[in-house]
């Protein structure tokens, strides 16, 4: 979300909207800004300053588009969340003789570990 709002102050002058919608699965986030100006990859550079924009964007999302609108654009992104543990399951931490298994039931207290 921060390069995203990083790239309306500096390329389509600050003024945006902002949403963020959860789902299972995703957590989809929508930048609205006033211009018209799709992004675009740059060549990449070792030295520049800037430029990685979409780089960073593209590293934790499913899938980003641009949609132009009616008052401007929206950049989409869906990142995708971690799958949650369903009641009752059963996962295993560290490897080993000394791995613990735990159920889905939710964190134990300290006295009630061996």
């Amino acid at each position: 979300m921060t390069e995203l709002l990083t790239n309306v102050h500096k390329h389509a002058g600050g003024r945006c909207g902002l949403l963020v919608t959860p789902t299972e699965a995703h957590l989809t986030v929508t930048v609205s800004d006033f211009t018209t100006a799709v992004p675009a990859k740059r060549a990449r550079s070792s030295t520049a300053e800037d430029g990685r924009g979409l780089i960073l964007i593209e590293e934790p999302t499913e899938h980003w588009e641009t949609v132009l609108t009616a008052s401007g654009k929206d950049i989409r992104c869906a990142i995708p969340l971690p799958v949650a543990e369903k009641p009752g399951a059963v996962s295993v931490s560290g490897t080993g003789t000394g791995a613990e298994f735990r159920s889905g039931s939710g964190p134990r207290s300290e006295s009630a570990r061996s």
